[in-house]
Parts: C-alpha cells; structure tokens; sequence
C-alpha cells in the first residue's frame, strides 16, 4: 500500500508567467520535502485522450508516507511561500488527487514518460471497489506487474486512477501496451468515465532542496 498524490495544473500562456511559474519550482519541491513527502516527480501534459496537448500545463506526483503527511502540505509554511509565487501563473484551481494505491514509484528509476488513467465511475452505486478489481484482473491477465492503481482519499467523488512508467512514447504504444489499455477501457468505459493523460516526466531529488 502507498499513498501516491497527482496534481494537474493548467497555466496561463504568458511567456512571462510561464518563466515566473518555472522560478517558483524550488519553492514547491522545499515545501514538498519539509512536509515528508517520499519521492517527487514534476512534468507536462502531451496528450489527453490520444489527441496532442498544447495548452501550458504542471503535472506533480508526489509519493507520501502517509494522508495526514499529505494534508499537513497545505498548512505549511513553505507551501504558503510556494503558492504566493505560483498562484499569478495558474490557469485555474490545480487537480489535486491523493490516490491509496498497491504500490509506489521508488521502482520507476529513470524512466520519464507517463500514462495516467482516471476513472470516473458514471453511476455511484458502481461503485470504484468493482472497477478495480476488473483493472486488476486486466493486468494480471496481461502480465503487467509494474501498473499503479488505486482509489481516491480526499475528493467527494470517489475515482480510480490506473498509472504505467515507460522509457519512451515508443513502448507506450507497443503492441502489449496498447492491449492494455485498450481492454481497460472497453471493460471499464461503461461504468466509468476515462480519460487518459500522457505526461513527460522528470524525476527530482528532494535532497537537493
């Protein structure tokens, strides 16, 4: 069990408040340190739904040791500070999701490219405990061991969310990969809503900071 936090965020496309958003980066990743955060990845949306992305975007996934390290974020400090000079950038309120996944990312290594699957269940009798347990059984059926997936913890609306790590766009869309997915969405696609992001990821040593 981990607990893996997954912030999109859209940003105004002002040259200069994208060079002020890209200034105030060491001001999140000190405040995601201070408040205990385990592992932190930062990058930008390429697509959604298979359709290229060009709008400006931040993309954060943020391991934590636990939800109340998580919430303790938002009272700090720090994240004050970081939220002072990234707030003039923003296109909008971020999407903040906290997902209580099977695993977390400490195996993704250098690998920078990332599918993110939400799943929206249409209907709240549904329910997300259903659509995991078919998610679950897709990947194991497709040998797929390396897959993130989890539930959410802190939106009113509960959600699923389905995470892979790939070396490159390349092997996102291989033959196996693309089955993958393909079969979630048929199975999942009419309970649940699904959009599906690829991000360009960075990986950022919080030590650093």
């Amino acid at each position: 069990m981990a607990f893996i936090e997954i912030v999109f965020a859209r940003l105004k496309n002002d040259p200069k408040l994208l060079k002020d958003a890209g200034n105030a980066m060491p001001l999140a990743f000190k405040a995601f340190r201070a408040a205990g955060a385990l592992r932190t990845s930062q990058g930008t949306v390429v697509s959604e739904n298979g359709q290229p992305w060009s709008d400006p975007s931040k993309v954060f996934v943020l391991e934590w040791p636990s939800e109340p390290a998580f919430h303790g974020l938002f009272t700090s400090a720090e994240y004050a500070a970081f939220g002072g000079a990234f707030k003039p950038s923003a296109g909008g309120p971020p999407n903040i999701v906290l997902y209580e996944t099977n695993a977390g990312i400490e195996k993704w290594g250098s690998r920078s490219v990332l599918e993110v699957l939400q799943l929206s269940p249409k209907n709240k009798a549904d329910g997300v405990e259903g659509i995991l347990g078919k998610v679950k059984a897709i990947l194991t059926k497709n040998n797929d061991s390396e897959a993130i997936y989890g539930s959410s913890l802190n939106v009113p609306e509960k959600k699923a969310v389905v995470v892979r790590i790939f070396s490159d766009k390349q092997e996102v869309e291989s033959e196996k990969n693309a089955s993958t997915r393909k079969e979630i969405i048929a199975q999942i696609g009419d309970v649940a809503d699904v959009t599906q992001s690829i991000v360009d990821l960075e990986h950022i040593e919080l030590a650093k900071f």
